[in-house]
């Protein structure tokens, strides 16, 4: 069997096709924590530069701090955040984007009181840090598991992607856990598929495809990039092209 023919390839092949390589770090390496998550918050669907451009405008820039972000209505930060001016398409990606950025603020303001995360910084002196730094470690791998994975890692620690439902669901319906279930079985396939990609880069595509298309309830096979490598995306897909082919029937 040539390396062509592998197991899963095919769906590796269009998952880095699809989302390339995703660099945790961003371009300021004296970034701050708060900084860092908002920079990968941004740079989802779009270059790293463009994503810190964007970042670095806000603070120092148009606002005093992150805050400030946090009380700006949505539609002025979302001209902030457009990557053009003029263009509805630019404008709506603002708006999504000031949605997310407000929304993932706000979060935090309303679990710690403030926007500031220095208690993940290591050897935080802060009282409570190390509780503060789980509470916060818990929330983020839940509600943006690829953002807690890079996180994780900054911080040295250890994360299972295996763990993490989204993974697990586009594992198994890839068929690559062979019909298994069960966080051993999903690590194993996991494993065995990375080959010489970087495990943290195989989960955070996995990750990727499994909240813009593989949703556990209502999947959009026809949209995403690997459901030709996928049985229930295969059958999705043609299931909707005959429908689409059949004669309509005259009332």
């Amino acid at each position: 069997m040539t390396a062509k023919d592998a197991p899963g390839k095919g769906a590796l092949d269009a998952l880095s096709k699809a989302y390339g390589d995703f660099e945790c770090e961003p371009l300021r390496k004296e970034a701050e924590p708060l900084e860092r998550l908002l920079f990968m918050l941004l740079a989802t669907g779009q270059r790293r530069a463009e994503a810190q451009a964007l970042i670095t405008s806000l603070v120092p820039g148009r606002y005093v701090d992150w805050n400030e972000v946090r009380v700006t209505p949505a539609f002025e930060l979302g001209r902030a955040l457009a990557p053009g001016e003029g263009r509805a398409k630019d404008e709506k990606a603002g708006l999504v984007r000031a949605a997310h950025m407000r929304e993932f603020l706000a979060t935090i303001f309303n679990r710690f009181n403030k926007v500031s995360l220095a208690f993940l910084h290591e050897g935080s002196a802060l009282p409570d840090a190390a509780r503060k730094r789980d509470r916060f470690m818990t929330w983020v791998l839940e509600a943006h598991p690829a953002l807690g994975l890079c996180l994780a890692a900054e911080l040295s620690t250890k994360l299972d992607a295996a763990q993490q439902p989204a993974a697990q669901r586009v594992v198994q319906r890839l068929g690559w856990s062979r019909g298994k279930s069960g966080v051993a079985a999903v690590r194993s396939a996991i494993d065995a598929h990375a080959g010489s990609t970087r495990q943290g880069v195989l989960f955070w595509r996995l990750i990727h495809v499994a909240h813009a298309h593989c949703h556990a309830r209502t999947p959009d096979c026809e949209h995403c990039p690997i459901a030709s490598e996928c049985a229930l995306g295969k059958k999705t897909v043609r299931s909707a092209s005959k429908k689409e082919a059949a004669p309509r029937v005259r009332k």
